[in-house]
C-alpha cells in the first residue's frame, strides 16, 4: 500500500500477514474472527514499538454489546479484538503466552477427508478446553474479563500493560442517581452472547446513609453475569449476580462518585462461531436511591492443555481515513470466506 510509509507499522503488517499464512498451514477453515484477532495480537506482540493494535482497540470498546466473534469483513473490530488475547494470554498464561496461542490454533484443526469443511473443532471449543486444565470455564472467564475492561482509559489501574493508551468501554446509559427514571429501564441496544453492557451511576456526593436498590430482569435463556465496577474504590470488582433476576442494595458508601454495573452476557452454552449468530438479548433494570442525610432526602424516586498460574477474583472509534487505509494493507490478500 504506498500511502504507509511508516517503516514500525509495516512491520507490523508483515508479521500479521505471515501470522496468517500460518494459520493456513494450519486450519485453513477456522472462525475468521480468530484468524484476525490472533493475527493483530502477533504483530503487536513482535513489533510492540509499532503500537499498531491501538488503532483497532477503540473500535472494540466502542461496541462491547457485540458478541466476542462478531465479523465484519474491511471494519475494525475483529482486530480489535485482540485486547481479549492481551488479556487472556499475557495475563492468565504471562510467560506461556505462545505456548497457549500455539495449543489453541494446533487443537482447533479437524480431520479432512477432501470433502469435510466444518470447522469442527473450533477455537471457542479449544479455549474452554484449555481454561478447563485450570479448572476455568470460558463464559465466567469472559465476564471477568468484561469486568477488566472496564479499567482502562481515564479508569486504567495497570491491568492492561498500555490500557492507559485506550478508551474503556462504551457506556449504554448514563444515569444521575439524584434524578433516576422511575420504573423499568430498558437499554437501547440488546446484549449479544459473550457481549457486555456498561450502565454508569453518578452518585452525587453520598453519605454513609445513603442507599442505592438495584433490580434487574434478564433473559433467562442465557446465562448472566452482573458486576459492580468503582473505579474510585480500590478499582472493585464485584459480582453481584448471576441469576436472570435478582436484586442488590449498595450502601457503606465511602467517597465513591460512581457506580458501573455490567451486564454480562455469558451465552446458553451453546454459542458457535461459526453460525455467526450475533442476535442480543434485552436488559431490563430499575433503581432506586435513597439519601436520608442529603438536604430533601429520605425518599427519591426514582497434547495436554496448559496450566495457567492464576486467579480469577469472584468479587466510539479511531479515525476512520486512518483505520481504513491500515485495514485495506492488512486485508487487500487476504480473501476470507463470508457464511451468510
Amino acid at each position: 500500500n504506498p500511502d504507509l510509509n511508516d517503516d514500525g507499522f509495516t512491520s507490523a503488517a508483515v508479521a500479521h500477514e505471515l501470522h496468517h499464512a500460518i494459520q493456513f498451514g494450519l486450519d485453513a477453515h477456522e472462525d475468521a474472527s480468530f484468524m484476525e484477532m490472533s493475527s493483530a495480537y502477533v504483530m503487536e506482540v513482535v513489533y510492540d514499538q509499532s503500537d499498531a493494535a491501538s488503532a483497532f482497540i477503540p473500535e472494540f470498546q466502542a461496541l462491547p454489546h457485540y458478541s466476542l466473534d462478531y465479523f465484519d469483513y474491511g471494519q475494525p473490530y475483529q482486530y480489535g479484538a485482540s485486547m481479549w488475547l492481551f488479556w487472556l494470554l499475557d495475563d492468565l498464561y504471562a510467560a506461556d503466552s505462545a505456548d497457549a496461542l500455539r495449543y489453541i490454533w494446533v487443537y482447533s484443526r479437524q480431520p479432512f477427508d477432501g470433502t469435510n469443511v466444518v470447522n469442527e473443532p473450533d477455537y471457542f471449543d479449544v479455549m474452554s478446553d484449555l481454561l478447563a486444565a485450570s479448572s476455568l470455564d470460558l463464559d465466567e472467564v469472559y465476564a471477568s474479563f468484561a469486568g477488566d475492561r472496564w479499567f482502562t482509559g481515564d479508569a486504567d489501574d495497570g491491568t492492561f500493560a498500555e490500557g492507559g493508551n485506550f478508551p474503556g468501554p462504551d457506556i449504554a446509559r448514563v444515569l444521575d442517581a439524584g434524578d433516576l427514571p422511575s420504573g423499568d429501564i430498558t437499554l437501547s441496544d440488546d446484549t449479544a452472547e459473550f457481549g457486555a453492557s456498561y450502565v454508569r451511576i453518578d452518585l452525587d456526593s453520598p453519605s454513609a446513609d445513603a442507599t442505592l436498590a438495584l433490580t434487574w430482569d434478564l433473559d433467562p435463556g442465557v446465562e448472566w453475569t452482573i458486576l459492580s465496577l468503582r473505579a474510585d474504590a480500590s478499582s472493585d470488582r464485584s459480582v453481584i449476580g448471576t441469576a436472570a433476576t435478582g436484586t442488590e442494595l449498595f450502601d457503606g458508601f465511602d467517597g465513591e462518585s460512581e457506580i458501573v454495573l455490567a451486564f454480562v452476557n455469558r451465552g446458553d452454552g451453546n454459542h458457535d462461531p461459526d453460525n455467526d449468530d450475533w442476535a442480543g438479548s434485552p436488559v431490563t433494570f430499575s433503581l432506586e436511591y435513597d439519601d436520608p442525610s442529603a438536604p430533601g432526602g429520605g425518599g427519591d424516586d426514582g497434547g495436554d492443555p496448559l496450566g495457567c498460574g492464576c486467579s480469577l477474583a469472584a468479587n466510539r472509534g479511531p479515525d476512520g481515513a486512518g483505520v481504513s487505509a491500515l485495514l485495506a494493507f492488512l486485508g487487500g490478500a487476504f480473501l476470507l470466506r463470508r457464511r451468510r
